[in-house]
């Protein structure tokens, strides 16, 4: 089991443990690394991974601990991505080992707690070490540190988000159009961009526009002419565009012909939208973008194709100010995902390409503070939105969730009904326990076995759906990496703050 091999697809997640839930094979003094047996891991098969999964657990059960685990095993037996919203800070320190985990082997019967990995730390950092890995944080990189400045393409930005703060269904539809027409600049835009002739910032480029051409007078076949003379098309050719790029539609086609017919759609849609917004409008979107602009949150570069990105991606939202923030990132960033992952549905069904995309699984920690079943603001249910559409379509496209909750009775019901894997770590009483029953539609399971997640401890897990022929408890293996986020230290905080001796000899003088 030391050896990562190809054909090896199987992710060990834990330990197989005895009725009182004590990994068994560790109960043998003579345990060591290496040398167990197949039958002593509870495994799950990478080709089972393919659907929603949802982690359930109260704090202090060891979710991110667990969660840590199956991202690691993901990453080395398949050729997936995982995108992760870190509203913690757990995973900003994934490109770190963590060395107790072999150098303090071994479970303690008595607490019921070990770090206990199945492999060896040659084998691992070897492999570990050959992700591509990045952390998109707003706070200041380290020394040989994978970070990467958080920013968000304005383009992707939802318009639900943008039109908050408007109750008046007219006011709202003009700034669609205002998005709309700012959108299809970007693409434009992408043009000089990638023949390095790019202008200032997408807000520059567009706002000149409107003040020149926004005016009644001009008519949309004038718009377009302009159009048409500021955005050449290069000859076949100049354009450098092998894959896909979220949020320029004529990225999608090789052929010069095509292309040209795309981007003359998206001249026409700039010209059309241009007229269906009045100055009021323009005056609010472009402010709320010169504010956007000023905290330097708004990427001065488009995306990224999917064959240039990180397999391992970690967005650092607790880098961020406040809620508001939040939102707006995670909301840009799944919609350049989603973007991305449409396109390149579109390339292999289209083009009639051989299907080399692999998995997208996107990762949301505390995810009841983003897809509530209630939302409290358009923020939040613009995010449960685009959650609820990759629930549904997510399959088609290779996008997959694992949602992590400490309060499954206030996620999203849809989003949750299209989880075939689930994850149940300790819960803390009856009434939480009969509230996961209810909301993950786990009355199938025997009553007793589900009520024994009340006395779990720390690293126990519950598994039960399509990653599994029955429900299973076993013993989470060791993270291997790194927790950024850990609880308070008791072995310190609860003991008494006694002076040292040093401290009573200066008082007596």
């Amino acid at each position: 089991m030391a050896q990562y091999s190809q054909q090896d697809n199987l992710l060990v997640l834990g330990w197989q443990v005895n009725p009182e839930a004590h990994p068994i094979y560790w109960l043998n003094k003579d345990a060591t690394v290496e040398i167990q047996q197949d039958r002593d891991l509870a495994r799950v098969s990478a080709d089972l991974m393919d659907s929603h999964t949802v982690i359930v657990a109260q704090s202090g059960s060891g979710k991110s601990f667990f969660l840590g685990r199956l991202i690691e095993e993901l990453l080395m037996r398949t050729k997936c991505r995982c995108l992760i919203f870190d509203p913690n800070g757990d995973f900003s320190r994934m490109d770190h080992i963590n060395e107790d985990v072999w150098q303090q082997r071994g479970y303690d019967l008595v607490s019921g707690n070990g770090l206990l990995t199945h492999d060896t730390k040659n084998a691992f950092v070897t492999s570990w070490g050959m992700i591509h890995k990045r952390v998109r944080t707003r706070r200041p990189p380290g020394n040989g540190s994978i970070a990467e400045r958080l920013d968000v393409w304005w383009p992707g930005l939802s318009n639900d988000i943008l039109a908050a703060v408007f109750d008046d269904p007219i006011k709202r539809s003009e700034l669609y159009h205002c998005h709309e027409f700012v959108k299809a600049i970007s693409e434009l835009q992408m043009v000089r961009y990638k023949l390095g002739r790019q202008e200032g910032t997408l807000i520059d480029r567009a706002e000149q526009i409107y003040n020149t051409w926004g005016d009644e007078k001009n008519t949309t076949d004038d718009i377009e002419a302009f159009l048409n003379q500021e955005f050449e098309i290069p000859q076949a050719g100049q354009v450098v565009t092998i894959y896909p790029i979220p949020f320029v539609s004529w990225s999608m086609h090789k052929d010069p012909v095509k292309r040209e017919q795309a981007m003359n759609q998206v001249k026409r849609r700039a010209a059309s939208a241009l007229r269906y917004f009045t100055k009021e409008i323009a005056t609010f979107y472009f402010g709320k973008a010169r504010e956007y602009e000023a905290t330097d949150i708004i990427a001065k570069e488009p995306p990224k194709s999917s064959k240039e990105l990180p397999r391992l991606d970690i967005v650092d939202l607790a880098s961020l100010p406040d809620n508001n923030t939040r939102y707006l990132v995670t909301n840009t960033i799944i919609a350049e995902e989603s973007e991305r992952a449409r396109q390149n549905w579109w390339e292999i069904m289209v083009e009639n390409m051989d299907d080399t995309r692999v998995p997208v699984f996107v990762v949301l920690e505390e995810a009841h503070n983003f897809i509530p079943e209630e939302p409290h603001n358009r923020a939040q249910a613009a995010l449960r939105d685009q959650f609820r559409t990759i629930a549904a379509e997510g399959r088609k496209y290779g996008l997959f969730l694992i949602l992590v909750s400490q309060r499954p009775d206030k996620l999203d019901h849809l989003i949750l009904s299209e989880c075939a894997n689930k994850a149940i770590m300790r819960l803390d009483s009856r009434t939480i326990v009969q509230l996961v029953r209810e909301k993950l539609g786990l009355q199938d399971i025997d009553p007793y076995l589900l009520d024994k997640t009340i006395q779990f401890k720390k690293g126990r897990v519950l598994i039960t759906g399509q990653w599994t022929s029955r429900p299973e408890i076993f013993y989470c293996a060791a993270r291997r990496t790194l927790q950024g986020g850990r609880d308070l230290q008791k072995k310190y905080w609860a003991r008494p703050n006694l002076p040292t001796p040093t401290s009573f000899v200066q008082a007596d003088k």
